[in-house]
C-alpha cells in the first residue's frame, strides 16, 4: 500500500465527495498490498510505504519510516479544529490481522496538565487509549497518579501496541481494527490490515516550566521532555529496533501535505454549504441559544470528518449561521467554572482528583464549515490568570470576529470579561469571515470518570441520558456514502435517549456549570446591540 493512496483515499472516502476516485485509490491500496510478501509484518509494510512516498512527494526527502510524522501545534495546523492549548503528535504504522509485530514508545512523563496515548483507525476513529494516570511507570514515579516534589522525580513510561492488545505487556493498546475494504493477499487468502495511528497529546504547560517558551515550539513540543522513542520487534523475538524520529524537514513536509489536503477548497463541497447539515441545532425560526452534547443532532459524517477525538473528553457545542446573525455578531457566554488542578507540583495537584471537578476545561472558537478552521481558545488557566486568587469561578466570555465590534456596542468590559476571537493571531484564515461560528466546550477527566462520583460535567449528562460514546466497530466507504448522501446526512445514527438532544436536560444535570450563551448583533455605527437569542 502506498501512503499517497492511503491519504487521498482517506480524504475522499470520508468526504464522500468523489466515490469513483475513492474506489480508484482503494484499488491501488489492494494492488500494493497484494505485492507484499507473505511473511511481511507491519513494520516491513512501513518500509514499503516510505519508499513509495519518496518517489511521489516532490521536495520531500524521506529516508525511510520515521516516527511522529505529523504534529499539530497551535501555529502549524489550523484545520479540523485542533485546540490551540494542545500539542498533537501522530505516528502512522501498519498492523495486520493476527500480526505478531509489537510497537513500543518509551519516554519520560511530561510536565503538562494532561497527556494521553491513543490509537486510531484508517478513518481516524478511536480504537484504544490510555490516560496518563493509568500508566504503570517503567521506572520511578508517575506524577499524574502520585505526588512528586519536583520534575526531577518524574519517572518513565512504556506503552505497547499489538494487534489485539492481548500479549500481556504493561500499558498495552490494541492497534488493529478492521476497516472494510483494506485487505491484502497473505498465505493465499485475503487478510485484513489496518493503517493505525498512535497519537500522543499534551494539554497546557505546567506552571513549573519556563513560561517564556512559546507553546508548541522548542522544548515544549513534547511536554518539556525528550520525544518518546518509537521501536518495533516481533513478539518475544529479537532486540527492539528504533524507528528514527522524523527530521524537522520531513515533519514539516508531512504536516503541510496534510494541512493542504484538509484545506482543499472543494473538500466536502456537496455538503458543507447546507446550513442544516453543518449546524443541525440551528432552527429555522430562531437563533440558537443553547449548548448541546457533541453528536446530539450532529450528522455522523461530520463527526467522522473531524476525527481523532479524545476519548477522555465529552464535548458540548454551540453553533449557528453567520449569514443570518450578521457579520457583526457578538456572543456572551456566562457560567460558573468547575474547579481544576494547578499542576503536577503545586496545589491543587493533578494527582489528587478528589480536590477538583475536572482535569482541564476550555472554550474553543471554530468555524464548523469544513475544513473547520480553529481560531482561538480560553482554558481554565487563562481565566485564573485573569481573575487571580480568590476568584469565585464565575466567568463572562465575549466572542466575536474582532474585539472592536464588541467594544463598539459596550458588550466587552476588558477589566472583567475574557475575549474569545473568531480570528487567529497569526493571520491564518484572516481573508475569510466565519461562516458557521461554533464554540466547543471541553472537560477532560471529570470526577465521574476519574473517581466514579457523580458531578456536573458533560460526561455526567452523557452517562445519564445513555449517549453512546463510541462509533461502530467498522465503517466502510459504502456506509458513509450511502448514509450521508441518501439519508439527509445522518449517517449511522444509532437510537438513543432523546434527552441527549435536549439542552434543558444538560442544564438540569450541570446546573450552574452549564454555559449559557446570548447572541447579539452589533450596529457598529450607532453602537446599538440587538439581542437575537
Amino acid at each position: 500500500m502506498a501512503a499517497i493512496h492511503i491519504l487521498v483515499a482517506m480524504l475522499l472516502v470520508v468526504s464522500s465527495a468523489n466515490k469513483k476516485a475513492a474506489l480508484y485509490h482503494a484499488k491501488k491500496l489492494r494492488e500494493k498490498g497484494a505485492a507484499v510478501a507473505i511473511e511481511a509484518s507491519g513494520y516491513a509494510e512501513d518500509v514499503h510505504t516510505f519508499k513509495e512516498l519518496e518517489s511521489k512527494l516532490s521536495g520531500c526527502h524521506l529516508k525511510g519510516p520515521c516516527a511522529w510524522q505529523f504534529s499539530f501545534t497551535p501555529t502549524d495546523v489550523s484545520v479540523i479544529a485542533p485546540e490551540p492549548h494542545v500539542i498533537y503528535h501522530y505516528s502512522l504504522h501498519t498492523m495486520f490481522e493476527h500480526d505478531t509485530t509489537v510497537y513500543r514508545i518509551r519516554g519520560q512523563f511530561p510536565k503538562v496538565r494532561y497527556f494521553s496515548v491513543q490509537t486510531y483507525t484508517f478513518l481516524r476513529q478511536p480504537i484504544d487509549g490510555i490516560a496518563d494516570y493509568h500508566m504503570t511507570p517503567s521506572t520511578g514515579i508517575n506524577p499524574f497518579l502520585n505526588r512528586v516534589n519536583s520534575s526531577d522525580d518524574n519517572g518513565h513510561y512504556e506503552v505497547y501496541f499489538t494487534a489485539n492488545g492481548d500479549h500481556g505487556y504493561p500499558n498495552e493498546l490494541r492497534a488493529y481494527q478492521p476497516d472494510r475494504g483494506l485487505t491484502t493477499l497473505r498465505g493465499g487468502k485475503n487478510t485484513s490490515f489496518n493503517l493505525f495511528t498512535m497519537a500522543i497529546r499534551f494539554y497546557a504547560s505546567d506552571p513549573s516550566n519556563d513560561q517564556s517558551v512559546i507553546w508548541g515550539r522548542g522544548p515544549s513540543l513534547f511536554g518539556f521532555v525528550d520525544p518518546p522513542t518509537v521501536e518495533w520487534r516481533k513478539h518475544d523475538n529479537g532486540a527492539w529496533q528504533v524507528i528514527p524520529q522524523c527530521s524537522p524537514t520531513e515533519q514539516q513536509c508531512n504536516t503541510a501535505i496534510l494541512d493542504s489536503f484538509m484545506s482543499f477548497p472543494q473538500f466536502l463541497l456537496p455538503l458543507r454549504d447546507i446550513p442544516g447539515f453543518i449546524c443541525p441545532v440551528a432552527e429555522k425560526d430562531k437563533i440558537n441559544s443553547d449548548f448541546y452534547l457533541w453528536r446530539a443532532k450532529l450528522p455522523q459524517i461530520l463527526d467522522l470528518y473531524i476525527g481523532f477525538k479524545n476519548s477522555d473528553v465529552t464535548y458540548l457545542y454551540w453553533c449557528d449561521i453567520a449569514a443570518r446573525m450578521g457579520k457583526d455578531f457578538v456572543l456572551k457566554i456566562t457560567g460558573t467554572l468547575g474547579s481544576t488542578p494547578k499542576g503536577l507540583y503545586d496545589e491543587p495537584l493533578v494527582s489528587h482528583p478528589w480536590e477538583y471537578d475536572s482535569r482541564y476545561i476550555s472554550f474553543h472558537a471554530v468555524d464548523l464549515r469544513p475544513p473547520i478552521p480553529s481560531y482561538s481558545a480560553i482554558y481554565d488557566g487563562d481565566l485564573w490568570a485573569k481573575h487571580g486568587p480568590g476568584w469565585n469561578r464565575q466567568y463572562t466570555i465575549i466572542s466575536a470576529e474582532d474585539e472592536s465590534v464588541a467594544e463598539a456596542c459596550g458588550l466587552l468590559d476588558r477589566s472583567k470579561d475574557s475575549f474569545l476571537a473568531f480570528s487567529r493571531a497569526d493571520g491564518n484564515m484572516s481573508s475569510r469571515h466565519v461562516a458557521t461560528p461554533g464554540i466547543i466546550y471541553r472537560e477532560i477527566l471529570p470526577r465521574i470518570t476519574r473517581l466514579k462520583e457523580g458531578g456536573k460535567s458533560p460526561t455526567d449528562v452523557a452517562q445519564q441520558c445513555g449517549m453512546e460514546t463510541d462509533l461502530p466497530d467498522a465503517v466502510s466507504s459504502e456506509d458513509i456514502a450511502s448514509s450521508s448522501m441518501g439519508m439527509g446526512g445522518h449517517a449511522l445514527k444509532k437510537p438513543h435517549n432523546p434527552q441527549c438532544d435536549d439542552p434543558n436536560f444538560s442544564r438540569l444535570v450541570m446546573q450552574e456549570r452549564y454555559p449559557e450563551i446570548a447572541v447579539y448583533h452589533c450596529d457598529v455605527n450607532s453602537g446599538v446591540a440587538t439581542l437575537l437569542a
